[in-house]
């Protein structure tokens, strides 16, 4: 979508399954995402530029590329009228900000900024309905500038609430990637403490184990791919992959879910493990009294993780779905990208050669991928 004005009272979710990728788009360049929290801008290329080979004899892999249909609705638009009639309200569908105390002055991110919501001290504690833990922030008004990059980490989501507005004309990450480079994972806020239903596990198999499946949220992640199809290691048969959990209806603002993990080779001393599930993104809502404007430079990213590749003969594990971005404004106009990917599965191991890891999820440059 190019552009989206809503006028009147409005809500907009965005969450996103493993392997879909989702976004709101103006069609303007999409700019590079640190592959870690150093606060540097690297080209593209250069991030985490694991291949997943879909082709590997033994041992299965996870499919990292988007599913073609695109069929799973990503976003919903809720006239909020039916929820808030009372304009000048501050009683909102997931948080009352009235008892909240005074607001902070105006926050403006310039730069790059590390933010984390479990020793920020503007955090004020708020836990949502569903429990889901949040680190709430009240301001007067909420701005990143272009050129200002947020990235936000902590166990607990981020909820922005302004007395007047939130403009968004820079980055804001809440993206998870995994271990890259020297850089260990990186999780964004809410991810490590996100609560997902479990996956059927992939079979173990010496020949070849079966791939982990991808993480599920609102629709159901890619299935683990089957292992051992040439039948290599004895005569038991192909290792199934996976079967995605079940999907989630969020009852609040919350994170994606992990990826799940690739069968292991066996059980004997030194079988190879299965690689580890990609982590979900992160989660991030915007709560104004007044006006939401995300300029055509702006950006805001809740990407799953790239999974790790299967050691040995073991399968890779399942990309991380993407997470859940949340916006309640008076009026909301979007011109940049609200971005939740799944991010890509590991490639099993054959060999003893350890398979190549996921990608995280990253947009190409000309905003197509």
């Amino acid at each position: 979508m190019a552009r989206m004005t809503i006028i009147s009272r409005s809500l907009l979710y965005v969450a996103c399954l493993g392997f879909l990728g989702c976004s709101f788009d103006g069609g303007n360049q999409l700019q590079g995402i640190p592959s870690s929290d150093s606060g540097t801008f690297p080209d593209s290329s250069s991030l985490d530029s694991g291949s997943v080979d879909a082709a590997t004899l033994d041992a299965a892999t996870v499919d990292a590329g988007p599913r073609p249909d695109g069929s799973v609705a990503d976003a919903m638009i809720v006239p909020d009228a039916m929820i808030v009639p009372d304009a000048t309200s501050c009683g909102f569908v997931i948080t009352e900000i009235c008892d909240s105390g005074p607001p902070l002055s105006d926050i403006t991110i310039s730069e790059f900024e590390l933010f984390n919501t479990d020793t920020d001290i503007r955090c004020r504690d708020f836990t949502q309905n569903d429990g889901t833990a949040s680190c709430l922030i009240y301001t007067d008004m909420f701005t990143v500038q272009s050129g200002g990059y947020l990235r936000v980490k902590g166990s607990r989501i981020l909820l922005v609430a302004s007395a007047s507005d939130v403009v968004i004309d820079g980055i804001i990450d809440v993206s998870s990637k995994r271990a890259a480079n020297g850089n260990p994972e990186s999780l964004g806020a809410g991810s490590e403490a996100a609560v997902c239903t479990p996956a059927v596990a992939a079979e173990n198999d010496v020949g070849g184990a079966g791939g982990g499946s991808g993480g599920s949220f609102q629709g159901s992640g890619g299935a683990g791919g089957i292992g051992d199809t040439n039948t290599s290691g004895g005569g038991d048969g192909e290792a199934t992959g996976s079967e995605a959990a079940m999907t989630i209806i969020p009852l609040g603002v919350r994170a994606g879910c992990r990826g799940s993990v690739g069968g292991r080779e066996g059980l004997f001393p030194g079988a190879g493990q299965g690689g580890r599930g990609g982590a979900g993104g992160g989660a991030v809502g915007f709560i104004s009294i007044e006006n939401f404007s995300q300029g055509s430079d702006g950006r805001i990213f809740v990407s799953g993780a790239g999974a790790s590749g299967g050691g040995g003969q073991a399968g890779g594990g399942g990309g991380g779905s993407g997470g859940m971005i949340y916006i309640e404004a008076i009026n909301v106009v979007i011109d940049g990208w609200v971005i939740s990917e799944g991010g890509g599965g590991g490639g099993g191991g054959i060999g003893g050669t350890q398979g190549e890891p996921g990608e995280n999820a990253t947009l190409n440059q000309d905003g197509t991928g």
